[in-house]
């Protein structure tokens, strides 16, 4: 379900790569590459569990947000007064 998402709203659905006519065989195709595509990700990925997840989002990805967004709103008022 979720390759053939987004193989409608990424990939152009039926719409073709080349100068053919459209068809639900291009949408089958992108669908089956797009789950290839997540299936080889999530084999070459590692298990991790939720507690390591949620700490690395709270250690790490919160406190860079933070700097990034403090940075994007000085950076923005800066701009906005010069």
């Amino acid at each position: 379900l979720c390759a053939a998402v987004g193989g409608i709203l990424f990939l152009g659905g039926t719409m073709p790569l080349f100068g053919t006519e459209s068809s639900l065989g291009w949408l089958a195709g992108k669908t089956f590459f797009l789950l290839l595509v997540l299936t080889l990700i999530k084999g070459a990925l590692p298990n991790w569990k939720t507690d390591k997840i949620v700490h690395i989002g709270f250690k790490v990805y919160l406190p860079f947000a933070l700097a990034w967004l403090t940075l994007s709103a000085i950076l923005y008022f800066a701009q906005a007064e010069g």
